[in-house]
């Protein structure tokens, strides 16, 4: 870790192989991700891009996607264009957040390079408990900006989210609400995953992790019922010397959806 730090990742899915590069700064904060997707058919190649305060809160991230051919090497000579800005404003005395816009742009395809792009924008809402500084309540607003869904959110004495009760509407602004319920383990992993609404409460999601509390190794997704299995998904991991892992297997149902391997460049 430190200043400059860059790892590279390689994902190799049923669909398309990209190799993703992080740049890091001060702090450890991300400052920029780069994913170079071998097929711009399929998916375009991107990089996100962070701003932080001179205190290192997180204030907006931009995603752009990249215009012309490029190898790692050169990755930084890439023609760009904005495709989703996400900015998040703060109370200045409690660092709460207080507003959260995120502006989606659709470029135009490559047959049609003169088109207008076609924005929309989604903006959040929140309101902060002032003794814990944890977002209570956030609002959703949509595109007529009118509120979409209203969130409601309870937390323990170690600061994790126990439950987030949301209130929806339907297309006739009838109320759908329903409630998540979360366990942890020692580590502060969230290991169950509840939804409760007016008729019942229903298991979910189960998470498994390693002895350390680190790597997930197994999630499972349940149906309304809470019974049926849904999805099954497994980490499988390799690890360096270092005992960093440098490849990782994902298989979704039996079924083995993404590859991804990685470097670390260690300094003296």
């Amino acid at each position: 870790t430190g200043t400059n730090q860059l790892t590279a990742h390689r994902h190799s899915t049923n669909l398309v192989e990209t190799e993703e590069l992080t740049i890091y700064g001060q702090r450890d904060a991300i400052l920029e991700v780069w994913r170079f997707c071998r097929n711009p058919m399929q998916e375009p190649s991107t990089v996100d891009k962070y701003l932080y305060s001179d205190g290192g809160i997180f204030i907006q991230q931009s995603t752009y996607q990249l215009q012309q051919p490029f190898t790692l090497t050169d990755y930084k000579k890439a023609g760009t264009k904005l495709m989703q800005e996400i900015t998040l404003r703060r109370n200045d005395n409690t660092n709460c957040p207080i507003k959260k816009t995120i502006q989606s742009i659709q470029q135009p395809p490559p047959f049609a390079p003169e088109a207008a792009p076609d924005t929309t924008n989604i903006v959040f809402k929140y309101e902060c408990d002032p003794k814990t500084t944890l977002v209570i309540r956030s609002t959703l607003y949509n595109q007529a900006e009118q509120p979409a869904e209203i969130i409601s959110f309870k937390y323990n004495k170690k600061r994790l989210l126990l439950s987030d009760e949301r209130q929806g509407f339907d297309e006739s602004g009838k109320a759908l609400p329903y409630t998540t319920l979360l366990e942890y383990d020692k580590f502060g992993n969230n290991i169950y995953v509840y939804q409760k609404n007016e008729k019942a409460k229903s298991l979910r999601r189960k998470n498994t992790f390693d002895k350390s509390g680190k790597l997930p190794l197994q999630q499972i997704t349940y149906g309304e019922d809470g019974k049926t299995v849904v999805e099954k998904s497994i980490y499988e991991y390799t690890f360096d010397k270092q005992g960093n892992w440098t490849r990782r297997i994902y298989t979704r149902n039996g079924r083995v959806t993404e590859i991804v391997s990685r470097i670390f460049l260690y300094h003296p």
